[in-house]
């Protein structure tokens, strides 16, 4: 009886994980200027440091799998979206505005993808993606101008981007 009550207290950490980490995660992700590259190797890292807890979970809960899921979706998204959000709450520079002239416009199902002259955010397509309903027929010379800051851990959050 007392393994079931300590495997519900992890079970309560996977639901915390899947329904609070996940979503904030991929929520502050998307105004975190990062890679998805660096987004996995971080995510990596932490599951390392939460993997480390094994043996302690392990011992108060039985089920392998129970251990296997806290530690994949429970402490480690968790600990993802704490990253994500004292990065994306707490700044380290003050604001930053920087224009990208627009070279190319591609239409997609919705969405616009734009490339920069000078291959600003070349490995980020989700800082190049605009709805249609933003963009407006181009002119001749079209710019975008995105505001960032850096947050506590180096990585720019975005704050506000216009199409002028």
């Amino acid at each position: 009886m007392a393994s079931d009550k300590n495997s519900s207290i992890f079970l309560y950490f996977i639901l915390a994980g899947v329904i609070v980490g996940l979503p904030v995660t991929i929520l502050l992700s998307n105004r975190t200027v990062i890679s998805l590259d660096s987004l996995f190797n971080i995510y990596g890292l932490l599951l390392l440091l939460s993997a480390l807890q094994f043996r302690f979970v392990q011992r108060i809960c039985k089920n392998y799998l129970i251990t296997a899921l806290y530690i994949f979706f429970g402490s480690s998204l968790i600990l993802m979206s704490l990253f994500l959000a004292l990065n994306f709450f707490i700044p380290s520079e003050g604001e930053r505005t920087v224009d990208h002239k627009i070279e190319t416009v591609d239409y997609a199902v919705g969405n616009i993808i734009i490339t920069f002259k000078d291959s600003a955010f070349a490995d980020d397509p989700g800082m190049r993606r605009f709805e249609q309903e933003e963009f407006e027929k181009p002119p001749k010379e079209m710019f975008v101008r995105f505001t960032t800051r850096k947050g506590l851990f180096g990585y720019p959050v975005l704050l506000d981007r216009k199409i002028f």
